[in-house]
């Protein structure tokens, strides 16, 4: 559940923040929203990864 309310919150979020500091570039706002997943994915892993070593 968490993870799907940070998606939502989040991943529009950072496309807002990424084409604001691109000059209102949207394409790179969205190039960012397809980023966005994979970080997730990244840092799933790291926390499985620690969670294994406790």
């Amino acid at each position: 559940m968490l993870a799907g309310d940070l998606g939502c919150s989040g991943g529009p979020t950072v496309v807002g923040m990424v084409s604001s500091f691109f000059g209102e570039d949207l394409k790179k706002g969205i190039l960012a929203a397809v980023l966005f997943p994979l970080l997730l994915l990244f840092g799933i892993g790291q926390c499985k990864k620690s969670a294994a070593n406790i």
